[in-house]
């Protein structure tokens, strides 16, 4: 199973906690590429099971 991580909870916590805005904005960024990084991922896979040859170059213009 593929999944990249959620989180809404350690946000959550963190505003609660009253923690920087930039710290927030870390954390929610470092989730955001992690979910992109998950997609290009599962993407490459897929092609790959379905016989589909694909190159670095793909892969990193998909990812950008």
């Amino acid at each position: 199973m593929l999944s990249a991580t959620d989180p809404v909870a350690v946000v959550s916590l963190l505003k609660e906690l009253g923690a920087s805005v930039r710290f927030n904005t870390l954390i929610e960024g470092e989730a955001l590429f992690n979910d992109g990084f998950a997609m290009v991922f599962f993407m490459f896979f897929a092609n790959l099971a379905k016989g589909e040859s694909t190159s670095v170059i793909s892969v990193v213009g998909s990812f950008i």
